[in-house]
């Protein structure tokens, strides 16, 4: 079933990781020491950015892996998830779920792509993952998407024009860009997603709760990723410096067959 992963890939992408994530997290204590550094905060990014594309490498290696542990059904957490985010497009921008454009950022192996089109949302799902791309053209073809419903692109740079979405979802995508601060990473992807959103539209974000940059194995056969983790107050912070207007947050629990994970759950508007 697993064939085609490459591990000696990932293994060896394990391997950098360790000395990439101390490093960014040394920098990180050097910045919060010295406010304001500039340089500081240039080191960080130029290591942010070789995080980024380890990561990227790592989903390239087990994204055969990921489809068959994620697969198409929602979890139970999914389903929280998404019935919070429809009560607030019910309140905010429209039941008319045929009129209510989405943007499923990091959409991966599609399964909320698959879901959302499913109760009748206009769904585009990006990712920058080669072999997601590909299995999304092969859900294309077996008629578990709509045509030119995705589209290869980063998070960081949407090509998309501006007030494209009523809604924009970040589900579990920001905690794999290192937090820095104001115009790096996380925010970049945060005010790109400002710009495609239409006034009054709605960003949705769901991360895990924490406090650092770690490798962690979620023991799912995936091996060892790195994630950002965030508390209420770094994510809050990074939302509002990106002029989004919080409407909604929450602690979730997902209960999982060896362990639990904290997540925050957030939702935010572009009030003009």
């Amino acid at each position: 079933m697993f064939n085609n992963v490459n591990v000696e890939n990932v293994v060896n992408t394990q391997v950098s990781s360790v000395e990439l994530v101390k490093q960014f997290n040394d920098i990180m204590r050097q910045s919060n020491e010295i406010a304001d550094n500039n340089i500081l905060l240039e080191k960080a990014n130029k290591i942010a950015v070789q995080i980024i594309d380890v990561t990227l490498q790592t989903y390239e290696s087990t994204c055969d892996v990921y489809k068959f542990v994620r697969g198409n059904k929602l979890k139970e957490i999914d389903v929280i998830c998404w019935s919070t985010l429809i009560k607030y497009i019910d309140k905010y921008i429209s039941t008319d779920k045929y009129n209510v454009n989405i943007l499923d950022v990091g959409t991966g192996n599609g399964r909320d792509l698959i879901h959302g089109q499913s109760l009748g949302y206009n769904v585009i799902g990006i990712d920058n993952c080669n072999g997601f791309i590909e299995l999304l053209a092969k859900h294309q073809i077996d008629g578990l998407i709509k045509a030119n419903s995705y589209k290869k692109c980063d998070m960081r740079a949407l090509d998309f024009p501006d007030c494209s979405f009523d809604v924009v979802r970040h589900n579990a995508t920001l905690l794999h860009l290192p937090l820095i601060g104001k115009k790096y990473t996380v925010d970049l992807a945060l005010n790109e997603a400002f710009r495609v959103l239409k006034p009054n539209g709605l960003l949705y974000i769901f991360v895990k709760t924490g406090t650092t940059l770690e490798i962690h194995d979620t023991r799912e056969s995936l091996g060892e990723r790195i994630f950002q983790y965030f508390s209420h107050k770094t994510l809050n912070d990074a939302v509002t410096r990106n002029d989004f207007t919080i409407i909604y947050t929450s602690d979730e629990v997902e209960l999982r067959e060896n362990n639990t994970i904290d997540w925050i759950l957030l939702i935010a508007q572009k009030f003009y």
